[in-house]
């Protein structure tokens, strides 16, 4: 007699390996399912951290601007000098 596991969809010749298989599977989706929780908790975190240091970095931005009546937006690096707009504006557009 064969015995049919629903849950890996294959069929086995005990009950008792159709029952060890299930639970190692159920147990990797189980593990897989818990790493993937963690990663989503990270990024969304870490995704918050961004967007309240762009926030603070836009508000120093408005203060500074209200202050001193603008202000020129680049990054020197090594004499390289790169608008940050045009850097901003092509990573998220």
């Amino acid at each position: 007699m064969k015995y049919y596991s629903e849950v890996t969809k294959v069929f086995y010749d005990t009950p008792e390996e159709c029952k060890e298989q299930e639970e190692k599977v159920l147990a990797e989706r189980k593990a897989r399912e818990e790493r993937e929780t963690a990663l989503k908790a990270e990024r969304e975190a870490r995704a918050k951290e961004v967007e309240e240091a762009f926030n603070k970095a836009f508000d120093l931005l408005d203060k500074f601007s209200e202050d001193y009546k603008g202000y020129n937006l680049t990054i020197n690096r090594k004499g390289n000098s790169t608008n940050f707009i045009n850097r901003f504006l092509n990573y998220w557009f």
